[in-house]
């Protein structure tokens, strides 16, 4: 990513201030014309670096260079399964685990799962996450889901999801 960026200075905050007292005895159409006059066109720009920017605004729009987050990841700690396998099984097996920029790099099969914490790329196969608070263990390596309320797709942050690789992020 480049660390400039073409800004223009912001127009200054403060309007006619010796005019403050005088404004209530003014017409709207008066108002406008003193605001019109005071308008400064911004007619250039300058280059210069991001750290440098405080109080400018960009010239140009900013272009996303990657997606955001960059894949799909757990929103939380808990365990990532296939929810599909949930129509021939209710209890997983635990294969392995899946950390924060340690992924689980194996395929899971079905009716296997993995523990995971949030922020860790989610597994191939899985499509769902399944809060550490509220599973229930078997004998610490199977996952039993019996008596819980899962959603398809819950608790994951899709790749892409807070910002798009090509799109101009909103910065109001």
């Amino acid at each position: 990513m480049r660390a400039d960026k073409k800004m223009i200075k912001s127009p200054s905050t403060h309007l006619l201030p010796h005019l403050l007292p005088h404004l209530s005895t003014l017409s709207v159409l008066q108002a406008q014309q003193l605001i019109q006059n005071a308008i400064l066109p911004i007619t250039d720009f300058e280059q210069i670096a991001c750290h440098t920017a405080l109080d400018r605004i960009c010239a140009e729009n900013i272009i996303a260079p990657i997606n955001v987050p960059g894949f799909d990841n757990s929103a939380m700690d808990g365990y990532a399964f296939c929810s599909d396998d949930l129509q021939s099984t209710k209890q997983f097996d635990l294969v392995g685990t899946a950390f924060a920029g340690h992924p689980y790099s194996l395929p899971l099969q079905s009716g296997e799962a993995i523990r995971i914490t949030t922020g860790a790329r989610m597994p191939t196969r899985c499509n769902t996450v399944l809060p550490q608070e509220l599973a229930v263990l078997l004998h610490d390596n199977v996952l039993d889901l019996n008596n819980v309320d899962v959603q398809p797709g819950q608790h994951i942050r899709r790749s892409g999801e807070d910002l798009k690789l090509g799109s101009i992020p909103n910065v109001s």
